[in-house]
């Protein structure tokens, strides 16, 4: 690997240098070890990468940088590398652009959205807790990171049931009610040595004991049942913010006012077109 002596320097003088001094001012969290290993494994990749393209550091391109950006997520890391080895005149100065961001024309058209719900409520065939996933990211714009931290306590029982997501419990309609409950009652989880733990207090339990279902797990899940949940949130999030003033969207839903009012910018901008697409492949 012709870059490793490189490699070697940019992990041992950049990234364990800075995490040493936060480790010193006690600011090194087991977030900040596994940020430091996920810099090392990407820019390790990316540096295989140049190896199998036999491209030094010194004649890479930003045709080269393109190329490997339609083939690559990662670009955090490897533009802080870029930019350790532009200072040191290893490369050119080479720019790495940020991913587009979320917006919302990335939706389930009407009829998608309300086929994927109908999954999750009656799909006896999708496990239980991708139902339950989907159908709160459909209906409320939930995060999987959120869904996963529920607990059972934030489901209340009374007429109407309500669960808890944001200042105030949110009604919830009879089907997903009952879907959440049978994913509350569920069977408790077992520990990895096959013995059965004491029932903790989440929605939707982890493997080990006491712990929540693994957030990016989650996600592959959906995923991996048709379920992506950024079209899923889109369309939940922009029909929501259409209706309610940001302030109540804020409150409902459990997120920060600006985020809500970017939400309700971007319905007020970006609704008609919805409507428009939706109303075109109701003609097709």
């Amino acid at each position: 690997m012709q870059h490793r002596h490189t490699l070697h320097i940019y992990a041992e003088w950049a990234l364990l240098r800075r995490a040493r001094r936060r480790a010193a001012r006690g600011r090194f969290t087991p977030a900040s070890a596994a940020a430091v290993r996920s810099a090392i494994r990407c820019t390790a990749a990316f540096a295989t990468w140049l190896d199998n393209h036999d491209i030094p550091l010194a004649d890479l391109t930003q045709g080269d940088i393109d190329t490997w950006l339609s083939e690559h997520r990662d670009r955090r890391h490897v533009r802080l590398f870029l930019r350790w080895a532009h200072e040191r005149r290893l490369t050119a100065n080479l720019e790495i652009s940020d991913r587009p961001r979320d917006e919302p024309h990335c939706w389930w058209s009407e009829s998608e959205h309300w086929t994927h719900l109908r999954r999750c409520l009656h799909d006896e065939a999708l496990p239980l807790d991708v139902r339950v996933t989907g159908a709160l990211t459909l209906l409320y714009g939930m995060p999987i990171t959120r869904i996963a931290a529920l607990t059972r306590s934030d489901l209340t029982g009374g007429s109407p049931p309500h669960l808890r997501i944001g200042e105030h419990p949110v009604a919830l309609p009879p089907a997903v009610h009952h879907l959440l409950q049978r994913q509350a009652d569920h069977t408790e989880p077992t520990s990895a040595v096959g013995r059965i733990t004491p029932r903790p207090g989440w929605l939707i339990p982890g493997y080990a004991a006491g712990t929540h279902h693994s957030a990016p797990a989650l996600a592959r899940k959906m995923r991996l049942h048709g379920l992506p949940a950024r079209p899923s949130r889109n369309t939940a999030l922009l029909a929501l913010a259409a209706d309610l003033p940001a302030s109540v969207l804020s409150d409902t839903l459990g997120i920060s006012i600006s985020a809500a009012l970017q939400w309700t910018r971007r319905a007020a901008r970006d609704w008609n077109s919805y409507l428009a697409a939706r109303s075109s492949e109701d003609r097709d």
